[in-house]
């Protein structure tokens, strides 16, 4: 039996391209064009190779490639080393625990803090300082976390540990002189008064308490976590 094959001729219209797709034989096959900018001119060079020269300047390129180079393993080497940095947990609940204070920063921008035991946020003694790199510090309802990593661990400071207790000192004596005085304080001022002094003595303490004894400054990159 024969069956009839019907041709249809395509049609093509004049002008108009015909575009063919192009497949990759997988996704590994494509690779990212990479640059490299002159150290001459800072032409950026495309895909260049050890005996290439830069598309403006005509300056070997081989230099500039070997540069780049070190820089890559230069930034996979600090990024292991905070990798593989040993890493503490200090928790704090409610303002009991343990927390860093009196954070100091080092020239190479790394921070010397001391870990301390703390109830109602109030330090009590001191554990052990150390130098950290400071990263993030989440805020959110409810919770407050730092994240760092330690790089080492050091022998108290005298200085340190004697600045906080005297700013924990200063911070709380107003406002503890103030209440046991408080009698006297309303016989010698009128209320509102009183009052208004009340209210400088407990933000005072505010202000010594949470950020000048942590004296955390910009160490950390703030975010806000719902």
């Amino acid at each position: 039996m024969t069956v009839p094959v019907i041709v249809v001729p395509a049609v093509l219209k004049r002008d108009v391209p015909i575009v063919r797709p192009y497949f990759f034989d997988s996704p590994e096959s494509f690779e990212p064009m990479k640059t490299v900018a002159c150290l001459s001119c800072k032409t950026s060079n495309i895909d260049p190779t050890p005996q290439s020269v830069c598309t403006n300047c005509g300056e070997p390129l081989a230099v500039a490639l070997f540069q780049q180079s070190i820089d890559e393993i230069s930034k996979v080497t600090a990024r292991m080393q905070e990798l593989t940095a040993p890493r503490k947990s200090f928790y704090s609940f409610n303002g009991f625990g343990t927390m860093l204070l009196d954070y100091r920063a080092l020239p190479d921008g790394t921070y010397e803090t001391t870990r301390w035991v703390i109830a109602m946020m109030l330090p009590i003694f001191p554990l052990a300082t150390y130098v950290i790199r400071p990263t993030i510090e989440e805020r959110g309802y409810g919770h407050h976390t730092t994240r760092f990593a330690v790089l080492s661990k050091r022998g108290l400071s005298a200085i340190s540990v004697l600045r906080t207790y005297l700013l924990a000192f200063a911070g709380l004596a107003p406002l503890v002189l103030g209440f046991l005085n408080s009698d006297k304080i309303n016989r010698a001022m009128s209320g509102p008064k009183a009052f208004g002094v009340m209210l400088l003595t407990v933000g005072w303490a505010f202000y010594i308490v949470f950020f000048k004894i942590p004296n955390v400054g910009k160490a950390y990159k703030k975010i806000t976590v719902s």
